[in-house]
């Protein structure tokens, strides 16, 4: 195994100035960081449920597929809820009344708060 930190090299296109690479290396690193949490919160979720619910290699694959699946499902909602909508009204509303069902009132927050304690770093 190499000790040499993998480097994303972007080749200048013809006829494309320093700044569109540096912003093209700059999308392919942020995409790559995205896969790895990805990746990570995958695993995560495998390790909860495993912890928490007894969960096996039996129940893993399904487990994973539907994790897929939902997040397809999310990511489309919110896409297509956008293009006509950028604050995704019906999208929120739909994934909150959905999400409080499954984790309830008392722990529920909603997608505001959800996500702006990211988007903030709070």
């Amino acid at each position: 195994m190499s000790s040499k930190k993998k480097q994303n090299k972007v080749k200048k296109r013809k006829g494309e100035n320093f700044v569109s690479v540096l912003e093209r290396q700059t999308e392919m690193a942020c995409n790559d960081r995205a896969e790895t949490r990805a990746q990570i919160d995958e695993e995560a979720a495998c390790y909860a449920a495993h912890e928490v619910f007894g969960m096996g290699a039996g129940r893993a694959k399904a487990f994973i597929d539907a994790m897929h699946a939902h997040q397809t499902r999310l990511s489309l909602m919110f896409l297509n809820d956008a293009k006509d909508d950028e604050e995704m009204v019906y999208a929120k509303a739909k994934n909150d009344e959905d999400l409080k069902k499954i984790v309830g009132k008392d722990n529920f927050e909603a997608h505001d708060i959800r996500y702006g304690k990211r988007i903030k770093g709070v």
